[in-house]
């Protein structure tokens, strides 16, 4: 994603499915990873936008940055069609959705032996509890990146004030927010943020204890902070460091919002939303998210 210019940019997750169903494998190849591959070769200016999850059911798309929503929106679409197109070959399709409704197996999103998928599988992969963390990993989320409400920030505490604000602002909304989720449940019933919150809880319990919070929930579902200095040491928690400057936002994984803290350039990524597939739902949820921003005190 570009990062010079203010704007909106958007990162959708999709399932590569085949009648109604993830497909796993493509000519021996994890399907996530094959898609890429054909991607490099036919239409390599695409490559940069498209990214690996964990299983090789999944692909996440993204989007430039552009001043106008719409512009994001016909991009991803456009980009989306195009990977379409390859995958028609094999009678399969790229679908936004939040989550399978039907079971599949956890292959590795790449066969590349040190990937982050590989590495999960070997930590979780030989226990019961473990299989299922893994396939909770397996969900598809619309992230709406707008770095506009940072515009006018000049210097580090202007920025972490609004940081604070935009927090509190997505912790107070989350229940309203999260009426657009949850059309598509899996093949045991759940939600995208069923599935998020117990895997989630699971991964960053021990951090958030070795700072006297007990419950995990305020890792993914903060309750407003009360202050700057306590949402810093909520950022802090999640990467585990004593100085905020070492905060790594990539860590910052809520359900609710995640502040990405580029250099000079500060990003406000909604993480509510369930991927969704056509462009009246994108731009709806779009639409919610202009209307809650436009809340800020700026």
């Amino acid at each position: 994603m570009k990062k010079e210019n203010f704007g909106i940019g958007l990162e959708i997750e999709g399932f590569i499915k085949e009648n109604g169903y993830g497909k796993e494998i493509i000519d021996g190849l994890p399907a996530s990873e094959w898609t890429l591959k054909q991607v490099e070769e036919k239409i390599p200016n695409l490559y940069p936008y498209l990214s690996f999850e964990q299983a090789s059911v999944m692909l996440e798309v993204k989007s430039d940055v552009f001043e106008k929503d719409g512009e994001a929106v016909t991009q991803i679409l456009n980009i989306r069609e195009e990977i379409n197109k390859i995958l028609k070959e094999k009678g399969c399709e790229l679908v936004f959705q939040p989550v399978l409704e039907k079971d599949f197996d956890f292959v590795p999103a790449t066969s590349d032996p040190n990937s982050r998928s590989q590495e999960l599988i070997q930590k979780w992969g030989n226990t019961e509890k473990g299989r299922k963390l893994l396939k909770d990993t397996v969900t598809a989320s619309l992230q709406i990146n707008d770095s506009r409400p940072f515009q006018n920030t000049d210097n580090l505490d202007e920025k972490l004030e609004l940081a604070f604000q935009i927090h509190n602002l997505y912790s107070r909304n989350f229940d309203q927010l999260n009426k657009f989720n949850g059309k598509i449940r899996d093949f045991e019933g759940e939600s995208r943020i069923e599935k998020a919150m117990r895997l989630l809880q699971e991964v960053k319990r021990d951090l958030f204890l070795k700072r006297g919070i007990k419950n995990p929930l305020e890792a993914i579902l903060p309750s407003e902070f009360k202050n700057i200095e306590e949402m810093k040491n909520w950022m802090k928690a999640h990467s585990d460091v004593d100085n905020f400057e070492d905060a790594q936002c990539k860590n910052e994984h809520a359900l609710t919002v995640k502040i990405k803290r580029n250099n000079d350039i500060w990003i406000c990524e909604s993480r509510v939303f369930d991927a969704v597939d056509t462009e009246k739902e994108i731009y709806a949820i779009i639409e919610s998210n202009n209307q809650l921003l436009k809340q800020l005190n700026i």
